[in-house]
Formats: structure tokens, sequence, C-alpha cells
């Protein structure tokens, strides 16, 4: 059996991924009342939007992490390391997302206006 691996690549490609990022991020956050929720259930729900695999979607938030930081992106976002105990224990055997070469497992995110 053949197997087909989607690859975004580009600028467009990051746009599009920035913006599925924050509709799942919001998704989540509403669902579960919290300015932070897990970066690991967001991955899950970005790849399943876009058909990619989890080290796509490490790779396109590596891109556009300094891009949103330096405003190119509508976008504010904050990656950070800390977990409390009940999350770590949510999170199990996932893979983890490494940004910058650190572990990443929580995430706030918030449009910019225009």
């Amino acid at each position: 059996a053949l197997f087909h691996v989607h690859e975004p690549e580009g600028q467009e490609a990051e746009a599009q991924f920035a913006g599925i990022l924050f509709r799942c991020y919001r998704d989540i956050q509403k669902r579960e009342e919290s300015e932070y929720v897990l970066l690991a259930a967001v991955r899950d729900n970005v790849c399943y939007r876009m058909r990619i695999a989890s080290q796509s979607f490490e790779r396109l938030l590596q891109a556009v992490f300094p891009r949103i930081l330096r405003g190119d992106l509508p976008f504010r976002i904050a990656l950070e390391v800390d977990i409390t105990p009940n999350d770590r224990s949510r999170l199990g055997a996932s893979i983890p997302i490494l940004i910058d070469g650190v572990p990443r497992h929580i995430m706030a995110m918030s449009q910019r206006e225009a």
C-alpha cells in the first residue's frame, strides 16, 4: 500500500497553518475555559484538520513562531514549558513538541488587532 504524506511548505502554507492553529486553540480554549491549553491537544486538532503528521506540525510551528513574534502574522502567541502535574498525567506518552530545542507543553494565542 502507498501512503501519501502531505507536506505543506512556504509562506502561504505557514499563514494557513497559523490561522488553523488559532482556530484549534480557540476551540479548545472555549471548551476548557482556560487561557492556556495543552499544546499537544492543539497539535492533534491541527494535524487532523490539515491532514499532516506531527513532524510537519512541529516544523510549521517552528517556522511561524518567530514570524508571529515579529508581527509578520496577525496573531500573538505564547508557548510555555510550564505544566501542571494534572496536565502532565493527561499528556501520557504523547510526542513532545520541541521549539528552539525546548519542549513546549502549553500555549496561549490571540488575534492581533489590524
